[in-house]
């Protein structure tokens, strides 16, 4: 058990008596969950208009068709050519959008050999990125949930054969919680796996008795698996760390453990369009558009029915 003063993950908050890590932990996810769920009606709506053939926020039949109250395509076409455009403006294919050079704080006569060996290092670093990950793919994606305020990537190592792995997290899967300073602080993932792929996944997971037993007799099991990237702000240490745990929320298990020291030591690449002081999701240009979106959707549906009617008659 955690005693009462003693240092838990992403808080500086002493954790009540006779909780437990896991217990705190998988409190204050529900808790962030309960947030992000007011956003819900309105993200659905932007789903169902501008990305119908996307997984959306409620659990939909497996391949049911999503576009049959959509009478104007307009937003479909337009959300993808939001993402494209951002993908074109801010980090286009080919191309280095982003310089290394030498900063104030090294002296004129050092900053030209300085700036060669930063030539070094942005040269690796995109030609990484270009033919070494999938960030060009991933990058879009995430793009195409910035049009409904919040785009998420997470980074992570990859192979000997793409040494970087990029993921676009969707909006229906992110759950995110602010720090004192209204940044985005906290990172949780939660996702629906079978126990059996728990070892593939995590292959130096902590494993339980009750786990090992259900990945043997049940293996088809499904489960949810939370991972937690918080930011410590405890100051605990002069850089900036994360604390990362996997928890299973059926077990009630941490299955991992690890931290992340350094500047920019975070997997999460979290970016949103416009934002409020007291909103921790971005509001972008979709949520701005959905009256007109839903006008000119019945509009068009309101025209298509008197055409109808004009067709083949009132009866």
């Amino acid at each position: 058990m955690i005693a009462r003063g003693n240092y838990i993950p992403g808080t500086e908050a002493e954790v009540p008596t006779g909780e437990s890590e896991v217990e705190y932990m998988i409190r204050r996810y529900v808790k962030a969950h309960r947030r992000r769920d007011k956003w819900l009606p309105r993200w659905q709506d932007c789903y169902d208009l501008a990305l119908p053939n996307r997984s959306g926020f409620y659990q939909p039949n497996v391949g049911e068709s999503r576009t049959d109250m959509i009478f104007d395509s307009t937003a479909v076409h337009s959300t993808q050519n939001f993402a494209s455009r951002v993908k074109s403006y801010t980090t286009p294919n080919f191309a280095h959008w982003s310089e290394l050079r030498a900063g104030s704080e090294i002296p004129p006569d050092q900053r030209d050999e300085v700036n060669l060996g930063l030539d070094y290092v942005n040269n690796y670093m995109f030609d990484t990125i270009q033919n070494a990950s999938n960030f060009d793919q991933e990058d879009h994606e995430a793009n195409i949930d910035l049009a409904v305020g919040t785009g998420a990537l997470l980074c992570e190592e990859g192979d000997i054969d793409q040494l970087l792995e990029f993921r676009s997290i969707p909006l229906p899967e992110l759950i995110l919680e602010s720090g004192p300073f209204s940044a985005i602080d906290h990172v949780y993932w939660p996702r629906v796996i079978r126990v059996s792929e728990i070892p593939q996944i995590w292959p130096k997971a902590d494993l339980t008795k009750e786990i090992e037993d259900d990945i043997k007799n049940t293996p088809d099991r499904e489960i949810t698996v939370v991972s937690c990237t918080l930011r410590d702000r405890a100051f605990t240490t002069k850089e900036e760390s994360y604390d990362y745990r996997v928890i299973s929320l059926e077990h009630k298990h941490i299955l991992i453990r690890d931290r992340f020291v350094g500047a920019g030591s975070s997997p999460w690449i979290i970016f949103r369009w416009s934002t409020s002081s007291d909103e921790v999701y971005g509001r972008g240009p979709l949520l701005n558009a959905l009256p007109d979106i839903k006008v000119a959707n019945l509009v068009v549906e309101l025209i298509l029915e008197n055409a109808e009617t004009a067709i083949i008659g009132m009866w």
